[in-house]
């Protein structure tokens, strides 16, 4: 097996998972040994078959590394099937489970079926640091726009928790004693029985999302109420 031919390495693998599958197939019994043709009292076999091939002597010929490329391996496990085919009349379950199995073979096989050109391992190489490089560049500026994003989220809420604070602050009296219950349903121990401190930054986000409601309706109360007084005024 040759280093410099990367797709090699992958198509002898993806030959051995074949091979696996096709052995372990019901029909494959007839081709996993060489034909014994004195056992099986066919004598005249060694005279029609000259070439003959099996399972296990693909298996031993793939481990053993004696396969340049995929395309030996495809055309030993074409002259087994086709070996049977030859030998044993169409009709026969030896010809029929050869044609089977050499259909299944085929469709298995078919993504390195055709032969292809080699790869050039420098050329490989660089392609893959290329890759690892703009895939590290990637990163770090998804890490980067993430911290910006947060940074940015961080200032907002900042600036919001500032702007609800010096809201709580302008409420009159009865209005920031509303304040103060919302805080205690939900953060009664927040708050200190002998002075009133209320620190925004301590509350939840579902107690600040309530007291921003409660401040948003009472300015705008307040607004519309602002603006009926002065039509009153504005009357003769």
């Amino acid at each position: 097996m040759c280093d410099s031919d990367i797709e090699l390495l992958s198509d002898m693998e993806v030959c051995e998972k074949v091979l696996g599958h096709i052995m372990s197939h019901r029909y494959a019994f007839p081709f996993l040994k060489p034909v014994d043709y004195v056992a099986l009292n066919i004598p005249d076999y060694p005279n029609i078959i000259t070439n003959p091939m099996d399972l296990s002597s693909v298996k031993k010929k793939l481990e053993s590394f004696e396969y340049v490329e995929a395309q030996q391996f495809i055309a030993d496990m074409d002259l087994i099937f086709q070996n049977a085919k030859t030998y044993n009349p169409p009709n026969s379950d030896v010809h029929t489970m050869a044609q089977i199995l050499q259909k299944l073979f085929h469709e298995k096989i078919r993504p390195i079926s055709m032969p292809h050109a080699r790869v050039d391992t420098k050329l490989y190489n660089n392609l893959l640091d290329t890759v690892k490089k703009l895939q590290q560049e990637l990163k770090e500026l998804r890490n980067s726009k993430e911290k910006e994003k947060t940074k940015e989220e961080n200032t907002a809420y900042k600036a919001e928790k500032c702007k609800l604070s010096a809201d709580i602050h302008k409420l009159p009296g009865p209005e920031l004693a509303v304040v103060v219950k919302i805080i205690q349903e939900k953060n009664a121990d927040l708050l200190n029985d002998e002075e009133i401190e209320i620190d925004i930054g301590a509350l939840d986000c579902e107690t600040q999302r309530t007291l921003q409601q409660y401040v948003r309706e009472y300015n705008e109360d307040a607004e519309r109420d602002e603006v009926k007084k002065k039509r009153k005024r504005r009357k003769p």
